[in-house]
């Protein structure tokens, strides 16, 4: 176990990881790999084949591919206003995140990022997205 994973609360580690992904985009696995633990895993959901970044990636050899996947298709726009909810051993940060996918602009998507934190260090994340909530959004002031 590290000595500085032993002095962060797991708010930080979250933050970390969050501004990792801001500031470094697919650069970001050397800034943030100290804060994984050896057996990480990564969620992003999704039905498989519609997208080639979705599915379980593991470790950060498994993290790599997923952020080059990711950043090679999708052009975001940085995200303002992230808010974190902190439980016992886990952390959900939450933001809109808007951009483009494959040159296609996109609506706003709430994205809800869920740290499974252990002993100081991040075991598992879940990308909870809701693309449907914000379709239904757009869909309605369109309409009005």
């Amino acid at each position: 176990m590290r000595t500085e994973s032993l002095t962060l609360d797991i708010a930080t580690i979250a933050c970390k990881w969050v501004e990792g992904f801001e500031k470094l985009e697919r650069q970001m696995v050397k800034e943030i790999e100290q804060f994984l633990t050896g057996d990480f895993e990564f969620d992003c959901p999704g039905v498989p084949g519609t997208a080639p970044f979705i599915g379980t990636w593991k470790g950060t050899a498994g993290k790599q591919p997923w952020l080059d996947l990711y950043f090679g298709l999708i052009q975001r726009r940085k995200s303002t206003g992230v808010e974190y909810m902190v439980g016992d051993n886990t952390v959900v940060a939450l933001w809109l995140e808007s951009g483009t996918f494959q040159g296609v602009a996109c609506p706003p998507i709430r994205i809800n990022m869920h740290f499974r934190i252990i002993d100081g260090l991040i075991a598992r994340l879940d990308d909870d997205y809701d693309t449907h909530a914000e379709a239904n959004n757009v869909s309605s002031a369109q309409a009005q």
